[in-house]
């Protein structure tokens, strides 16, 4: 785990410490879910902080992250950057195969998606991101009474909702020529790079109640986006699901779908052949810094039995890996449907019978 100290000041000096812990004590911490990445692409550790009193390199993002979470007190993390020996293939399969008791235990999971784009209302002259959060703070409050006895026609007729499907409506009247403020800053949390990551679909599940998104500083409840998402969602109205995309074509939207509108019904994940090679192929375009990671990110969705994959093992190679679960879905199903999800970006170190071809990297 990591410890991060407090200041007072955002721009301080960066300090922690790490230590380890086992997942048996029931130690207290907050996960940290984000994107190495900054928006730019950028994932190189030029970002500098202390570590027990020496100099570590970090990424861009992750120093950004920490200095948003940063406290007047001190705070316990799990970021997985830090407190994983990234250079030692041995320890981050282990760790990989902790994935789903590390979210599933925590305290609360934090989702950093980087700071807000510095848009202002035309109206107004507000910034973007207090209309958001102004908005979905009025929603939070109408959600809490709305849900003692929830029912989407209800729902549909409170005054934030209605609201938000007036914009949606007059947005895609007027073709977007002056999209609203507020339809442009809810996109502008969607299109963000951490719903392009891979590891955010198994991530899904294992989000709880408590879950927060940090957007800058500011904090908004998952379980308010996600309301908003499903109810959106369950209206069908045309209007309002564009509204609710995200606004570049990077961002595949059935993640976004999926983890935000089904998250009221949310459920433990069965093992199903036919529905992980659903699922493999639905991430195929989701960026990965590791190809690998398009099984061992998936696991607790696809194999939480262990059926397929045995263990996460980093020292196989990226052809050995796809080789071995496409083989081990054949004989679990005992059918060859894993042939309607063969890429059509071949690859020479793999057999053509291979249906988990990466085509997106980070």
């Amino acid at each position: 785990m990591l410890t991060l100290y407090p200041s007072f000041d955002k721009f301080d000096t960066l300090h922690v410490t790490l230590h380890e812990v086992r997942l048996s004590d029931s130690p207290c911490y907050k996960a940290l879910s984000y994107c190495w990445a900054s928006e730019d692409g950028n994932d190189a550790k030029h970002s500098l902080l202390y570590c027990d009193g020496k100099l570590i390199s970090v990424t861009e993002n992750c120093e950004a992250a920490l200095r948003n979470l940063r406290e007047r007190n001190e705070l316990v993390l799990w970021i997985d950057s830090t407190c994983i020996n990234q250079a030692d293939r041995t320890e981050c399969g282990h760790q990989v195969g902790l994935m789903r008791s590390i979210y599933k235990n925590a305290s609360s999971v934090l989702i950093y998606l980087g700071e807000p784009q510095p848009d202002t209302c035309e109206e107004t002259g507000q910034p973007v991101a207090k209309i958001v959060t102004d908005f979905l703070r009025k929603f939070t409050l109408q959600m809490e009474v709305s849900t003692r006895t929830w029912s989407l026609e209800g729902f549909e007729k409170t005054s934030t909702y209605q609201e938000f499907s007036q914009k949606a409506h007059s947005a895609f009247i007027n073709r977007y020529q002056d999209t609203p403020a507020l339809i442009r800053g809810l996109q502008d949390i969607t299109s963000r790079r951490w719903w392009q990551r891979v590891w955010v679909v198994q991530e899904a599940s294992l989000l709880s109640r408590g879950t927060t998104i940090l957007w800058g500083n500011t904090s908004i409840p998952y379980a308010t986006l996600a309301w908003l998402y499903e109810t959106g969602l369950e209206t069908r109205d045309f209007p309002t699901q564009i509204a609710l995309s995200p606004r570049n074509s990077g961002t595949n939207f059935w993640v976004v779908k999926y983890h935000l509108g089904n998250f009221r019904n949310a459920e433990p994940p069965t093992y199903e052949p036919r529905i992980a090679l659903v699922v493999l192929d639905k991430v195929r375009n989701l960026k990965d810094s590791d190809p690998r990671d398009r099984v061992y990110g998936l696991l607790s969705l696809i194999d939480p039995e262990n059926s397929i994959v045995l263990m996460q093992d980093y020292n196989k190679t990226t052809a050995e890996v796809f080789i071995l679960v496409s083989r081990r879905l054949i004989e679990v199903s005992k059918t060859l449907d894993v042939l309607h999800y063969i890429s059509e970006i071949g690859s020479s170190s793999s057999p053509s019978w291979v249906a988990l071809e990466s085509t997106q990297s980070t």
